[in-house]
């Protein structure tokens, strides 16, 4: 028998596991920079999103600094990326 938080916490999961798999890897990328909280690198996103190829997230991070969707904080390795 499961308590109405292991309930909630299941369908949080498939709620998740729905939507990565509707989204294309580009989108994944956006959604994962544009929400957030603190600033990431590249490595931190591949890190999440182990099944997304390095060159993807580069392509996608210099498309979104061109369009001003994030910023850029530091340089080379240490560069980390936010929304604006």
């Amino acid at each position: 028998v499961f308590s109405k938080k292991e309930d909630a916490e299941n369908d949080v999961n498939s709620l998740f596991d729905k939507i990565d798999q509707k989204l294309s890897k580009r989108e994944r990328i956006e959604t994962l920079l544009l929400n957030a909280f603190v600033p990431m690198s590249k490595k931190d996103i591949v890190d999440q999103l182990p099944d997304v190829s390095e060159k993807l997230i580069e392509l996608c991070v210099s498309d979104m600094l061109k369009a001003g969707k994030i910023k850029k904080i530091g340089t080379y390795r240490n560069a980390r990326y936010y929304r604006v």
